[in-house]
C-alpha cells in the first residue's frame, strides 16, 4: 500500500507499507509443505519500505533533494514481468539516503545527482542473493572484517534523453570494504517506439575487496529485455539476464542465465492480470555433469487505486 502526500508546491511525502510470505507459515511457524525452518517474529507483518520526502518545483529551481529510506538511484532494473531481474537482488540499495541532483526541465531529460548512505549493502546481497553461503566454492569475506555503519558509501548518476525515444544513463556506486572500497559501474539504455519497448542494462564490478581466500572477484551481469504492446489491453514481455561471478573454476549451483516470458492483460481500469514463465539455469562444477534447471509459472492479479 503507498500513500503519496502533496505539502505544497515544492514538497511532496511518499511512504509504502508491505507484507510478504503471507500465507507462507502453518500456525506452529513452519513453512507450508516444509518441516524444516521456522518463521521469525517479522515474517507475514507489514513494514514500512519507503518513506521519503522530495523537495523539487521543476518550474521554479532545477535542483532538487530526496531524503529517507527507499531504493537510492543506482540502476533502472527494468521489469515487465511478474519477476524482477537478478539484478535487482543484487545490486537494488534500498536504504535511508540522502541525494541531491539537478534536472533542468526542457534539457534533453538530463538528471545528475549524488546520494550518500550508510553500510555496505552490495556485498551482502550478492552472498545472500546471488553467489549463496560461505563453502569451498565460496570463501566468503574475511571473518576478521567487521562493516561499518559510517556514512562513506555514494552513488553518482546520469541520465539524460538525447532522443525523444531514447533514455540513456550511467551511475557508479562506492561502498567501504575490507581493506578496500567495493565499487559498482551501472551503464543502461531503454528505447521505446510505438508499441514496443527494449530496455538494456550492465552492471560491473570495477574494484572488489579481496575474500578469505586472498582473491578479488569483479563480477558482472547483464539483462537485455523486450515488450510488445500486442493490443490495447494485452502486453508481451520477454527478457534474458545473466550473471558471471568471475571464479575460474564454476561450482555447482552458480547462477548462469534466466530466460523469462511474461503477458499481462488488462481486465478492468486499474486491474491487470500478469503471467509468466521462467527458466533458470544452473552452472555444472568442473568434472559434474550437473546442470540444474528450475521452471516457474507465475500467476498474479495487480491492483490499482
Amino acid at each position: 500500500l503507498g500513500v503519496e502526500a502533496r505539502i505544497n508546491e515544492w514538497t511532496k511525502a511518499n511512504i509504502l507499507f508491505k507484507a510478504e510470505d503471507i500465507g507462507k507459515y502453518e500456525d506452529d511457524g513452519s513453512l507450508t509443505n516444509t518441516s524444516n525452518a521456522a518463521r521469525s517474529d517479522n515474517d507475514e507483518k507489514p513494514f514500512i519500505d519507503e518513506a521519503f520526502v522530495t523537495i523539487f518545483n521543476p518550474a521554479k529551481c532545477p535542483f532538487y533533494a530526496i531524503l529517507g529510506k527507499r531504493a537510492q538511484p543506482f540502476g533502472q532494473l527494468f521489469t515487465h514481468t511478474i519477476s524482477d531481474p537478478v539484478t535487482k537482488d543484487a545490486y537494488e540499495i534500498s536504504t535511508t539516503g540522502a541525494t541531491v541532483g539537478y534536472a533542468p526541465a526542457d534539457f534533453f531529460g538530463l538528471d545528475a545527482s549524488l546520494t550518500v548512505y550508510k553500510g555496505e549493502k552490495v556485498m551482502g546481497q550478492l552472498r545472500d542473493n546471488i553467489i549463496g553461503p560461505t563453502n569451498l566454492a565460496n570463501p566468503g569475506r574475511n571473518s576478521s572484517h567487521a562493516e561499518t555503519d559510517d556514512v562513506s558509501s555514494y552513488i553518482a548518476s546520469l541520465s539524460a534523453k538525447p532522443v525523444e525515444a531514447l533514455t540513456i544513463g550511467v551511475a557508479f556506486d562506492s561502498e567501504p570494504g575490507d581493506n578496500n572500497r567495493n565499487e559498482t559501474l551501472n551503464l543502461f539504455a531503454e528505447f521505446s517506439m510505438a508499441d514496443v519497448t527494449v530496455d538494456a542494462e550492465y552492471f560491473k564490478a570495477t574494484k572488489r575487496e579481496k575474500l578469505a581466500d586472498n582473491m578479488a572477484y569483479k563480477e558482472n551481469a547483464w539483462v537485455l529485455g523486450v515488450a510488445y504492446q500486442i493490443m490495447e489491453r494485452l502486453e508481451l514481455a520477454l527478457r534474458y539476464e545473466n550473471f558471471d561471478n568471475d571464479r575460474s573454476v564454476a561450482a555447482g549451483g552458480d547462477f548462469d542465465h534466466t530466460i523469462v516470458f511474461g503477458a499481462n492483460y488488462d481486465l478492468f481500469e486499474n486491474v491487470t492480470l500478469m503471467g509468466e514463465y521462467r527458466n533458470l539455469k544452473e552452472k555444472a562444477a568442473a568434472g559434474s555433469t550437473y546442470e540444474e534447471s528450475v521452471n516457474e509459472f507465475n500467476l498474479r492479479v495487480a491492483v490499482g487505486f
